[in-house]
């Protein structure tokens, strides 16, 4: 009976394992095409290698095992010569180091005998980030196209995507993914930075980018205050404004289309600050208002309320009346524009006496019982106006003489007198009056020296004579008797 010795060859499990120094000096990745190369073991019909079918990461080692096997497919003893396509392999363990991503042929050879397998290695943990884009001026209408590479401890370079959650960049943007490229639109203008980040922000990459404003969609007028008294300002600018929301300031014109009521003056002018101007509070009212930028335009309105009183008006200086008559004094009150202001403190003073209360209830209608030139003091928020006006006396009520004439006379003597009249406020005045008395009883003549009202009366028959005063229609009765004098002369 023929023995037979089986040699059973027990292989090792194939392990993957992270990158580590192994005593073994290996060899850089070369293709053993040549069985000159191969092992010094003889008598092999076939290779097995294990594991056959494999893939990792460039960061990574893997242990290849070889099982021999005879022509009669008994496994038998022996080593075997290992070799790869790229990376680094130990000739005699088959620890196998990969470098370049991508398809790695893993060779084994024993005697005249050769096996390979494929070995996929793809990239390993980033280790940089390099992050680039089409261009670093635009506008808010382009798209930016950015390109994110990722490299690994063994130099290969992979174009990744970036989850938006790990990007950067000013609000509003939008990003989206187009094959291995990131796509970007902007919308606020300016300078800036963005970023993208892998491994919880360890790992970093940027691209600095200008957007400029977009296409211009329309323009827009702006007031620094739309609300303003006609002692204030307000400062206009114009800004043209792109479908992104940006806006820029531009130099235009502005213009009133439609003024209050009353308004003539010119109210805009430059402003200081270049594209600029000033809208100068005038009339009271509401003033409309448009900005004009090549072929756009844009309305506002600003209204304007009566600034500080500036001036008092006041009716009535040098007026003549009569105390049976009334002044209209119909104050005005206005700020420097010429606006109808409504004062917070009004005073008014007749000869020093405070008469508000009685003016503002006849509604500015001055009535004065005492004949003379009288003074009004207006003070109205610390502006004053004073008039100054005349008052005479009323119609004659009653009719008074200076001297007594209701008298005893001597024919031939004379006395002199004078007529005033009374009105109905006391005011008394001297006055021509009518008179009247019997024919040749008496002789009255005007005193000239004695001026208005004043009368020389002569007794010239003997009797009682009535004499009558006579003004506006009424009349005074007065009784002189008259007695002879002294006898000069008789005849028979």
């Amino acid at each position: 009976m023929r023995s037979f010795v089986i040699l059973l060859v027990v292989l090792g499990a194939c392990l993957l394992l992270p990158k580590n120094p192994v005593a073994p000096i290996p060899v850089e990745g070369s293709w053993q095409v040549h069985p000159s190369n191969c092992s010094s073991t003889t008598g092999v019909s076939q290779i097995i290698i294990t594991p056959n079918t494999l893939t990792l990461t460039s960061d990574q080692t893997v242990t290849f095992q070889a099982a021999l096997r005879k022509s009669n497919g008994q496994a038998m003893a022996g080593d075997v010569i290992w070799s790869s396509s790229s990376g680094r392999m130990e000739l005699t363990s088959g620890l196998f180091d990969p470098d370049v991503a991508g398809m790695v042929t893993i060779g084994a050879c024993a005697g005249t005998t050769f096996a390979t397998v494929s070995v996929r290695v793809l990239q390993g943990a980033t280790v940089d980030l390099t992050m680039w884009g089409d261009r670093t001026i635009m506008t808010a209408d382009d798209t930016l196209t950015l390109t994110v590479t990722a490299e690994d401890e063994a130099g290969n370079l992979q174009n990744i995507l970036i989850p938006t959650s790990d990007w950067v960049r000013p609000g509003g943007w939008t990003v989206s993914a187009s094959g291995e490229q990131h796509q970007l639109r902007p919308k606020e203008a300016g300078d800036w930075t963005l970023e993208v980040s892998v491994l919880g922000g360890l790992i970093t990459a940027h691209w600095n980018v200008t957007v400029m404003p977009g296409m211009v969609t329309g323009l827009i007028g702006y007031a620094s205050d739309y609300d303003i008294t006609s002692d204030e300002t307000s400062i206009l600018t114009m800004e043209f404004h792109d479908a992104h929301g940006n806006r820029w300031s531009v130099d235009g014109e502005w213009t009133v289309t439609e003024p209050p009521p009353g308004a003539s003056i010119q109210v805009i002018r430059a402003g200081i600050e270049p594209g600029t101007a000033i809208f100068e509070g005038s009339v009271a009212g509401v003033w409309t208002l448009e900005a004009e930028h090549q072929g756009e335009d844009y309305e506002i309105q600003i209204e304007v309320r009566p600034g500080q009183l500036h001036t008092v008006e006041l009716l009535g200086d040098g007026a003549l009346m009569s105390v049976d008559d009334s002044l209209s004094l119909s104050p005005m009150f206005r700020d420097a524009a010429g606006n109808q202001v409504t004062p917070m403190s009004v005073i008014w003073l007749v000869d020093g006496v405070d008469v508000t209360d009685d003016l503002v209830s006849s509604n500015y209608n001055l009535t004065q019982t005492s004949a003379g030139v009288h003074t009004i003091v207006l003070s109205a928020d610390g502006r004053v106006a004073i008039v100054r006006y005349e008052v005479t006396p009323g119609r004659c009520a009653d009719i008074i003489t200076t001297t007594e004439i209701d008298v005893l006379m001597i024919s031939g003597t004379r006395f002199g007198f004078g007529t005033r009249c009374v009105d109905g406020h006391g005011n008394s005045f001297p006055v021509d009056v009518d008179m009247s008395y019997p024919l040749d009883t008496l002789l009255i003549t005007p005193d000239e020296a004695g001026g208005l009202g004043h009368y020389f009366v002569e007794a010239v028959k003997v009797g009682s004579h009535e004499l009558v005063l006579t003004v506006d229609g009424r009349s005074e009765p007065h009784y002189i008797d008259v007695n002879m004098g002294e006898i000069d002369s008789m005849s028979v």
